[in-house]
């Protein structure tokens, strides 16, 4: 089990951090036309009402608070682009994003990754008439370690090669880069304090330089568009509780309630459906999981076997929520299979056990159905892997 959640979690952070990057803005000085860094694009949509409505309400929030009657055009938007940066960076918070989507998508949703956090500072500041643009680096994956799950596997994250994007915003006659991935509920340590003056800290894993863009090619953003692919989707919610857990144990805060927990668990159910054609029985669902152990060291402890009643347990070596979520990911396979499945997760002391019972027949043709969804798999894996 160690193995096979290693490299799904892995290959969604990859995913969700390493986009192909679009447009080149200018590098260094630039003249007096602004322009491609205060426009709205595909992505960075601030003429959307969302993004209008707080670009505002930040506005009218920093003129409240400032006391001074002659306070310089530039004073005030430079706090306007420091409030716009504590919003993105605390109220925002990081975790797994699998798409790159709409500053607005981000806003509403009120979670994302680098590049999503990112590109919702810019759009914040563009409407409220501040040039910002983005700051691409490779980083090492020694940089996400810290919010991947401890555990084994052929793939670490630590021998990853990421993507990292930061805004920076034209203050004071110059680029300010203001990295606001990091929150201080998840982690303090490398959520950054910015004033408006000074750069944020270069990011300490930085392996290599890309760039600066006035937007995303929309076009060479490489998301999931095809259906075979929403396995990944089913992994990023893994990794999306996961990280919410950690912030829970680290400060008291989640991003999520029970109810939409609930709600990305049954998501999570839907992503992971196999496409069969023939009815299976509990025999194939039980080989499709043996399967993924011989693919990914997922290791099955069968406490219980007859021909209508499985039950096994596994390792756990993520949260409790983030497990469940997993469950839900076998779960959606075994649906799939055998569609009069009874399927109940339950917890014994500090282990979860997952029993399974069904009186299908199933036909002998399911086993093909399976070993040709596990074929595509193993097929999109290794492409994702190959070509991020």
């Amino acid at each position: 089990m160690k193995r096979i959640i290693s490299v799904l979690v892995l290959l969604v952070l990859i995913l969700s951090s390493c986009q192909s990057i679009g447009t080149t803005g200018t590098v260094g000085e630039i003249n007096s036309d602004f322009q491609p860094y205060l426009e709205p694009s595909e992505y960075c949509d601030y003429d959307n009402p969302l993004i209008i409505e707080k670009a505002n309400e930040i506005r009218e929030e920093v003129i409240a608070q400032s006391m001074e009657k002659d306070i310089t055009e530039e004073e005030l938007n430079r706090r306007i682009a420091v409030r716009s940066f504590y919003f993105v960076k605390d109220e925002i918070p990081f975790s797994s994003v699998f798409e790159f989507e709409e500053a607005s998508e981000t806003l509403e949703k009120e979670y994302g990754n680098c590049f999503t956090k990112s590109n919702l500072l810019a759009a914040l500041c563009r409407a409220n008439g501040i040039p910002a643009r983005f700051h691409l680096i490779e980083i090492s994956g020694k940089a996400v370690s810290d919010v991947m799950p401890k555990m084994g596997g052929l793939y670490q994250s630590e021998n990853a090669e990421l993507r990292h994007s930061v805004a920076e915003i034209y203050l004071g006659g110059r680029w300010i880069r203001a990295d606001c991935t990091r929150d201080r509920y998840l982690s303090p340590e490398r959520s950054y304090e910015w004033d408006g003056r000074k750069d944020t800290p270069e990011n300490p894993f930085k392996i290599g330089e890309i760039g600066t863009f006035a937007n995303i090619d929309p076009k060479k953003v490489k998301a999931i568009k095809s259906k075979d692919d929403v396995i990944w989707k089913a992994a990023g919610n893994i990794l999306l509780v996961y990280i919410d857990d950690l912030r829970f144990e680290r400060s008291g805060k989640r991003a999520f309630n029970k109810e939409e927990l609930a709600e990305i668990g049954e998501e999570t159910l839907q992503y992971s459906k196999l496409q069969m054609r023939h009815k299976g029985n509990l025999s194939s669902v039980l080989l499709y999981f043996r399967i993924l152990n011989g693919l990914g060291g997922m290791k099955i402890d069968l406490l219980e076997k007859t021909p209508q009643r499985v039950v096994f347990t596994t390792p756990n070596p993520l949260s409790d929520n983030s497990y469940l979520i997993y469950a839900k990911c076998l779960e959606g396979g075994a649906r799939s299979i055998d569609p009069g499945i009874n399927y109940e997760v339950r917890k014994n002391g500090e282990q979860f056990e997952i029993c399974m019972t069904s009186d299908s027949e199933g036909s002998i043709l399911a086993y093909l159905d399976i070993l040709h969804c596990i074929l595509k798999l193993v097929v999109n894996m290794i492409y994702t892997l190959w070509t991020r």
